[in-house]
């Protein structure tokens, strides 16, 4: 008898799987943030190491109980902030806050006052990745300067601003949904894909990793939780436009 060709669930199931399997091979190896020696951290990899992970976390020793934390957070003890009393925005309905830890993690690199191999437990050798932040800062030798998140770097620092990025860290609750008229509820936000933190469920805040996550989990540009690039649905997650 001839052999039957595969019906369409069958190739619907084979492709979903295909597409699983890829989409497991995703993490942080090879990842912009991976500085390993042969990572693809490209001029920002280290010199000294092939490590991945322990520039941020430590099995041994680390800084901090919680996620084995291996860097010290920001030197910034405030910065100026989206709607905060340097820059009142008409538009922001939320209370401005100070960056609460989820968010002072991330900094901990990208507000650009801390080397990126400047972590504790595990290095041996002095920091002399001169690239800091997420950027060059002016006059390095990896290449052309340009502003980090904070607007830090060697010669211009204490800057600690970000009053030209997205707000973070600000209580995201259904008050706040509903004073705007233009959010979604912070469920609706949750169910979509982007996290909210904090033990009390009325009172969640969004922060740097409720639209990035750093160990690369989705295949979109910039580490992003939701693509950006497709008619701005990361915006459109959370502001209804």
């Amino acid at each position: 008898m001839p052999r039957r060709s595969p019906g369409p669930r069958l190739v619907l199931a084979v492709a979903m799987v295909s597409a699983a399997a890829a989409f497991a091979q995703l993490g942080i190896r090879n990842s912009k943030h991976d500085f390993s020696m042969t990572g693809n951290g490209g001029k920002y990899g280290s010199q000294d190491t092939n490590q991945v992970c322990i520039f941020c976390h430590a099995p041994h020793h680390a800084l901090s109980t919680q996620l084995v934390w291996n860097r010290t957070l920001p030197l910034a003890s405030t910065f100026n902030v989206y709607g905060g009393p340097s820059n009142p925005s008409p538009t922001f309905k939320a209370t401005p806050q100070q960056p609460k830890s989820p968010s002072l993690r991330c900094l901990a690199c990208h507000d650009g006052s801390v080397a990126i191999d400047a972590f504790n437990a595990g290095r041996t050798w002095t920091p002399r990745m001169l690239a800091i932040g997420d950027v060059n800062y002016p006059g390095s030798p990896y290449g052309a300067g340009g502003a980090n998140i904070g607007g830090n770097y060697a010669g211009n620092s204490n800057v600690n601003d970000l009053t030209d990025d997205h707000p973070i860290s600000f209580i995201f609750n259904d008050a706040l949904a509903t004073s705007d008229g233009q959010l979604q509820t912070p469920a609706n936000v949750e169910s979509a894909g982007l996290p909210l933190y904090g033990n009390d469920p009325a009172n969640k805040t969004l922060e740097c990793t409720t639209c990035h996550e750093v160990h690369r989990q989705f295949p979109n540009k910039w580490l992003l939780r939701v693509d950006v690039e497709d008619a701005s649905a990361l915006c459109r997650t959370c502001h209804l436009k």
